[in-house]
């Protein structure tokens, strides 16, 4: 797919540079961090994510700075974004010290390079957000919310989750959130090392008419007397009883038709 790269110029005060373009905002103080971070995040909810670029030809100005409007010596820079076919993940680390800004990230590289930066400077603690990603990039994220502890496993672990289908996504899904299993323990039934759930698409009456069907359960019934046969109050009986269970991912009703056994 062709990408289609979009620029945005802005006037930036160059003492702003540093820290807005390689993350190093020691040069600034507390109501400059502040000023920066709430400019960045704004172009970036407006525009999407991308990166700040310094044209060759930027000559210093008297301007005023678009982040703090202040007359102060500034460069005309470039926001520049590229659409592609498919949707980047992005990250936010919100530290805890708020004289400290932030920083976006979409991969575990760019987290260590930004976070060895921040921790030189004495910032170490941050809060991980999701911020976008795809339709199951952010399955994952819902099920499986990342964390400083846990960010590299995290990235290692979405890798994982966007090689398998979307059933054994489901599979995952519900063993966590419903079951309450372990992440990593999740993964590894689903693999096949411990029992897996067994889903079906559609609701459990659908499955009700599928097992009456295959197990020839009215075989033995007169033709006449089958269409009396209460489908919904013996789907509502398997549920009932613990022999299925349903429940959604993305938009999927799934069942899972050996939930006695998990």
């Amino acid at each position: 797919m062709p990408k289609q790269v979009n620029t945005t110029e802005f006037t930036i005060g160059s003492h702003f540079l540093p820290a807005l373009i390689n993350g190093d905002d020691s040069g600034l103080n507390a109501e400059e961090t502040v000023d920066l971070d709430l400019f960045d995040r704004f172009i970036r909810a407006n525009q999407g994510q991308g990166h700040w670029s310094v044209p060759e030809d930027a000559e210093p100005e008297f301007a005023i700075c678009e982040i703090s409007d202040i007359m102060s010596d500034c460069l005309t820079i470039e926001y520049v974004t590229i659409m592609e076919s498919y949707a980047m993940i992005t990250l936010y680390a919100q530290p805890y010290d708020f004289n400290a800004s932030g920083f976006y990230f979409h991969n575990f590289d760019e987290w260590e390079k930004m976070f060895e930066r921040k921790e030189a400077n004495g910032c170490e603690e941050f809060e991980i957000q999701y911020i976008d990603g795809d339709d199951e990039q952010t399955a994952f994220a819902s099920i499986h919310e990342p964390t400083q502890a846990n960010i590299e496993e995290w990235f290692d672990l979405l890798d994982e989750w966007e090689v398998k289908n979307e059933v054994e996504q489901a599979a995952i899904a519900y063993l966590v959130e419903d079951l309450n299993v372990n992440i990593n323990e999740a993964f590894e039934q689903v693999e096949g090392n411990g029992e897996e759930p067994a889903l079906m698409e559609g609701s459990v009456l659908d499955y009700a008419y599928e097992i009456v069907d295959e197990c020839g359960m009215l075989v033995d019934m007169p033709e006449n007397l089958r269409h009396y046969f209460d489908y919904e109050s013996f789907a509502r009986d398997l549920e009932i009883n613990g022999d299925v269970a349903t429940f959604d991912f993305r938009g999927t009703q799934y069942v899972v038709t050996n939930a006695c056994c998990l």
